[in-house]
């Protein structure tokens, strides 16, 4: 008893530390890409679809069902926009800071996914978060304000793939039929971000 006592302790404490260290990859994410908060919109794509086009700023029924119905499907990023511009107007640092706050978001869930998939491996969470939070290739969705659709494809994925672990694992079938609905609508969800879910 004393023994199984003892493991639940270390096992607290070895938690705690992924916690803390999962924080201090968060810190150093932040600091990375802090200066997106004074970048601009970028003239190719961010002005033509949030300063100029009225389609991506209006928050309308027509302009909710043009974007739903368009070949070029991103739906759920433009509609955060028509939310965002209501909200703050053409204020571009707000737009760079919640594609930040996405990232982030997605750097924790990188790190439980991870976990759930190699329990016993205490780095292999930790190291694949560092690695995604400040990896090159997420530069563009942060600091472009057109690349949220990519934030929320990988952040809706990231959801429906930890809902079907769970879904695998739960022995309770009431509880374990909750998470295939909620695959379901993760899925659902990536594929109004990004056309590729």
């Amino acid at each position: 008893f004393c023994h199984v006592q003892m493991r639940k302790i270390m096992n607290r404490i070895s938690m705690d530390k992924k916690i803390l260290i999962l924080c201090g990859i968060i810190l150093i994410t932040i600091l990375v890409y802090v200066g997106v908060s004074k970048f601009g919109f970028v003239n190719w794509d961010d002005d033509e679809n949030i300063r100029v086009n009225p389609r991506f700023t209006e928050f309308s029924q027509e302009n909710i069902n043009y974007h739903y119905q368009h070949d070029r499907y991103k739906a759920l990023a433009i509609w955060s926009y028509m939310a965002e511009y209501q909200i703050f107007g053409d204020n571009s640092g707000i737009y760079h800071i919640d594609n930040l706050i996405l990232h982030l978001i997605n750097t924790v869930l990188v790190f439980i996914f991870i976990r759930m998939l190699v329990p016993k491996n205490r780095f292999a969470p930790l190291i694949t978060a560092a690695f995604f939070a400040v990896h090159p290739a997420f530069v563009e969705p942060v600091a472009w304000v057109t690349g949220r659709k990519d934030l929320l494809f990988v952040m809706f994925s990231l959801l429906s793939m930890i809902a079907y672990f769970r879904f695998l694992i739960q022995e309770k079938w009431k509880i374990r039929w909750i998470y295939f609905a909620l695959v379901f609508i993760c899925v659902y969800l990536a594929s109004l971000a990004k056309i590729q879910a």
